[in-house]
């Protein structure tokens, strides 16, 4: 499924009903999150270089950093959604916000290896995939901190109230550990997480959800290389379940959750 957007319907027992295109034809898609106050989803295109936005059902469609250099380009995104602040990764510049309009741009934190971000109160949280770190920055006070060091090559960050999640994709699992870094976890899974490049977290239900891939066979460079799948889990990593993996999704790119749809 390439260079598009989907929305998957779930009953109220959280079974997947159907799966639904919002958007296609955007230029390789990259992290998604959603601003659940104004109805709106925000994603990086990167074959673009700009974060574009839509309403939840994929209506208009507008840009919202656009960019000119491709070491700029946007990748990972997540919205603040009490100051109304989209943040992103720069592939060359760390860590960056601006208004949910793409007014008032700012740099947060520099850091050449910035991968995943989320946002949580005055902290942003994201992980540096080449020193294999995991690092938070206060907005108000300038402080940041390393809160988890010795990882292979962490590429997304999740979080909720008390805890925050990582893929590494160098040891091809999910960690969980406390906001301040402490007590790291494998999670408890009964599957190899290959690339998993996207996740959210339901806190009131207690799942995470994973944007997964796994490679096929024989490398042809084709997209039928890989086969993509969606899946969910508890959030000690038990009862972990596909939600769709359908034919001709190949490499998902990011993952967001809307409770009050499901």
């Amino acid at each position: 499924m390439l260079g598009m957007i989907v929305i998957l319907q779930l009953f109220l027992l959280h079974q997947c009903e159907a799966v639904v295109d919002l958007l296609t034809d955007l230029k390789m898609p990259w992290g998604i999150a959603l601003d659940l106050t104004e109805g709106r989803m925000y994603w990086a295109e990167d074959g673009t270089k700009m974060i574009r936005s839509a309403t939840l059902d994929g209506d208009d469609l507008r840009d919202v950093i656009v960019k000119a250099e491709v070491q700029e380009a946007p990748r990972d995104v997540a919205i603040d959604p009490i100051n109304q602040k989209i943040y992103w990764t720069a592939r060359c510049c760390g860590i960056r916000r601006a208004d949910l309009n793409g007014t008032n741009e700012e740099v947060v934190a520099k850091g050449e290896f910035a991968s995943g971000v989320a946002v949580l109160d005055e902290q942003v949280y994201w992980a540096d995939w080449m020193r294999g770190q995991i690092l938070r920055h206060n907005v108000k006070t300038g402080r940041e901190d390393v809160i988890v060091t010795g990882l292979a090559s962490p590429v997304d960050v999740a979080l909720d109230s008390h805890q925050i999640f990582w893929s590494d994709v160098g040891v091809g699992r999910v960690q969980r550990a406390s906001l301040e870094g402490d007590d790291v976890q494998f999670l408890n899974m009964s599957w190899l997480v290959m690339n998993t490049y996207g996740m959210a977290v339901d806190s009131d239900l207690g799942k995470l959800y994973m944007a997964d891939y796994v490679k096929t066979g024989k490398f042809t460079g084709k997209s039928t290389d890989y086969s993509g799948r969606i899946r969910r889990a508890n959030l000690d990593g038990t009862g972990a379940e596909d939600l769709v993996s359908e034919r001709g999704m190949s490499m998902p790119y990011g993952v967001a959750e809307d409770a009050e749809r499901n």
